[in-house]
């Protein structure tokens, strides 16, 4: 073998070396972007839990309400303005953000 094969297979060699390190960099850059987007959206939702802001309960639905059916026990959900009955719930939970008829916030 000659000095000249000998030399050339070393540089290939260090050109598939080099080729391996730099898809290897390519990989930490992405891992690294991954890692510093979701450390800033959980440090986001720290601030805005320490403030009071973000997920906060939302206001009732205006042209609906909710009544409790005193002999079943469950809650039907009824349309604000004709007396139309929208749905029923199988449990006795009231329905979220929907307000309570006048009569029944009367009691």
């Amino acid at each position: 073998m000659t000095y000249e094969a000998t030399a050339e297979a070393q540089i290939e060699r260090l050109h598939d070396e080099v080729e391996k390190l730099e898809e290897l960099l390519r990989h930490a850059d992405m891992m690294v972007a991954w890692e510093a987007t979701h450390a800033r959206d959980g440090f986001q939702e720290e601030i805005e839990k320490a403030l009071g802001i973000g997920r906060q309960e939302k206001p009732a639905v205006k042209p609906r309400s909710k009544i409790k059916n005193p002999i079943t026990g469950t809650w039907t959900k009824r349309d604000y303005k004709s007396p139309k009955f929208m749905d029923r719930k199988a449990d006795p939970k009231p329905f979220a953000g929907v307000r309570k008829t006048r009569m029944e916030t009367a009691k």
